[in-house]
């Protein structure tokens, strides 16, 4: 099943998973005025350092200066 999901999407299971949480994550940041602790357990992360961790490898900034950056 891992090889056939793979072959459709070109990602694996969890690098999927993980783009889908990064989207989200995005989202809810622009869109919501939720705390990054919120954020991050509605994505499925159950620790906000981790988390904010693996935004910054994924984004190249911080939740926090994502939001600000981006602010309207």
């Amino acid at each position: 099943m891992c090889h056939l999901f793979k072959r459709r999407t070109g990602l694996s299971i969890m690098q999927y998973r993980d783009e889908y949480r990064m989207m989200l994550a995005k989202s809810l940041l622009l869109n919501t005025q939720k705390s990054i602790t919120d954020i991050s357990a509605e994505c499925g992360f159950s620790d906000a350092s981790y988390f904010a961790a693996r935004f910054k490898e994924s984004e190249g900034v911080t939740p926090t200066a994502y939001r600000k950056n981006n602010e309207i």
